[in-house]
């Protein structure tokens, strides 16, 4: 499925005098994290991805700095696809979350309307930041090595 591009359609093509007129873009995290858009992080199992993303999740709810940078603040919706909620709360307090921090929080196995689900929420919650923990989860790919699967 092809998604609207902040500046146009997938299909349209600029010229670089277009290009120099366009309004600079806005940033989550400055410099590092485009607002309005789709970024994955990705490495290898168990290096600390599932760990930077609830330091992002707190640093944009409470409008902290993030790897020293300034950050939007706002309502974050993460999705906790596989670790356990025990965990998962305990990482966040440790990270200095407060209970009245705007991040909601979804444990357990993707529904299979998992999308729909997650565009309730994100019109319900209008979230500056969404963290699905893994993607392949929610994707519901079950090999994540076939080429053809993902």
């Amino acid at each position: 499925m092809l998604m609207a591009q902040p500046y146009g359609r997938p299909s349209h093509f600029f010229t670089l005098d277009q290009l120099a007129h366009l309004p600079a873009p806005q940033w989550l995290i400055e410099d590092i994290l485009p607002a309005g858009g789709l970024s994955t992080m990705a490495a290898k199992p168990k290096v600390g991805k599932s760990v930077l993303s609830r330091c992002l999740a707190v640093a944009v709810a409470q409008g902290r700095k993030f790897l020293n940078q300034e950050v939007s603040q706002g309502t974050v919706l993460y999705l906790a696809l596989e670790e356990k909620r025990s965990e998962v709360v305990k990482h966040f307090k440790a990270m200095g979350a407060i209970v009245t921090d705007p991040i909601f929080i979804f444990f357990g196995v993707s529904p299979q309307d998992g999308l729909i689900q997650l565009n309730d929420a994100v019109k319900t919650h209008k979230p500056v930041l969404v963290i699905i923990d893994p993607l392949f989860k929610f994707a519901r790919v079950k090999d994540s090595n076939s080429y053809t699967e993902v």
